[in-house]
């Protein structure tokens, strides 16, 4: 008789376990931990790859610009000192003279709600270059693109924060120098060497 009882107990214990469909405790913890660790090995990426969408369009934009200036050049026999007198059409935004802290002119800068852009150092050959980088809240939260007009060098910036840096080195960048941001000494920035 104890077999029947014993049968019946576990047969109705299963039955009840069935019908009302629950999770343990344990399970329910385990979920939770599975998805929390998929979510930060996640995040970082994401972030990433849409810095990296961000900065595919600041590359265009540069790279438009470094075609517009040796277009100039061989027209001109110089590097065209404003974003005006280049045969491209910019999105809508400002644009006003670049300088250096002492007040030096260096070129001129163009900004719109989504780029910013600024050519250099425009009689030097070996320095010239035009800059891009998408920007958002924060001015320096994206990486910057650079072309040397003289050479063809491109350059990606990094500023302090981790993902710029991790954007930069994969596109295949080589670290070069770091330093200062000029302006305002309160960010660091590293250049990379692009292939």
């Amino acid at each position: 008789m104890g077999k029947i009882y014993q049968k019946m107990y576990l047969k109705n214990k299963n039955r009840s376990k069935s019908v009302l469909g629950g999770f343990t405790l344990i399970e329910l913890l385990v979920v939770v931990l599975i998805i929390g660790i998929l979510a930060a090995i996640a995040l970082p990426q994401y972030q990433v790859a849409v810095a990296k969408a961000r900065y595919a369009q600041a590359i265009t934009l540069t790279r438009a610009l470094y075609d517009a200036q040796q277009r100039c050049k061989m027209a001109n026999g110089a590097y065209c000192a404003h974003f005006a007198d280049l045969d491209i059409q910019l999105p809508d935004g400002t644009t006003k003279d670049y300088v250096t802290e002492e007040g030096g002119y260096r070129g001129e800068a163009f900004e719109s709600d989504r780029y910013s852009c600024v050519m250099l150092e425009l009689t030097s050959a070996s320095l010239a270059l035009v800059r891009c980088r998408y920007k958002q809240r924060d001015y320096f939260a994206n990486p910057g693109y650079a072309i040397r007009l003289g050479t063809g060098e491109r350059i990606c910036t990094a500023w302090e924060d981790n993902y710029t840096h991790q954007v930069c080195r994969s596109l295949g960048g080589v670290e070069t120098s770091s330093g200062w941001n000029d302006s305002s000494h309160s960010s660091r920035y590293t250049k990379y060497r692009l292939p």
